[in-house]
């Protein structure tokens, strides 16, 4: 993995690309994870890995008081080194999304997973939810299954295998 830009959590900035050297450190003896997909909020990180058995691995790191670390009481504050999301260790994730609030993973099976802060987009057991601190499955999709997901400030995007696309949240902009 390499990095580059501004990086709010060390106030630096990176002109040239530089390796995440602790990636190597920290995985040890599990050095075989194939990073798949790395998404970027603006004070967090998020990654699907896969180890040899394939099954798709969430893996967090950054700032969140909003639950976007996924993390069990994790009230705030910042982590700097990768951390599996727990909630989503027996799910085979392919796809993340993630926006400023909230965060979204998509299953092999096409099931959507929220977590986070808005109100609007984290619609869940059929509720609505302030902050979803861990992932919780969007159950009012019943048994479509999504294909691809995006999840913005106030909403999530999913296209689902026949080529409707599902959106929910706030919709207040259009």
């Amino acid at each position: 993995i390499y990095f580059w830009g501004y990086l709010p959590l060390s106030s630096q900035v990176e002109t040239e690309p530089q390796r995440f050297e602790d990636w190597d450190d920290l995985l040890g003896a599990r050095a075989r994870l194939e990073v798949v997909q790395v998404v970027l909020g603006p004070y967090h990180v998020a990654m699907v890995v896969c180890p040899p058995s394939g099954r798709g691995e969430v893996w967090v790191w950054g700032s969140s008081s909003i639950g976007l670390l996924g993390q069990p009481g994790f009230t705030g504050g910042r982590t700097d080194v990768p951390t599996e999301v727990p909630a989503l260790s027996d799910v085979d994730i392919v796809q993340l999304s993630c926006s400023m609030t909230n965060m979204c993973a998509l299953s092999s099976a096409g099931h959507v997973y929220v977590w986070g802060e808005n109100p609007s987009a984290c619609v869940v057991l059929g509720t609505l939810l302030a902050v979803a601190p861990v992932p919780q499955r969007v159950v009012l999709l019943g048994d479509v299954r999504i294909v691809q997901v995006a999840c913005g400030r106030h909403h999530i995007i999913a296209l689902d295998e026949e080529g409707l696309v599902w959106v929910w949240g706030e919709g207040t902009d259009g």
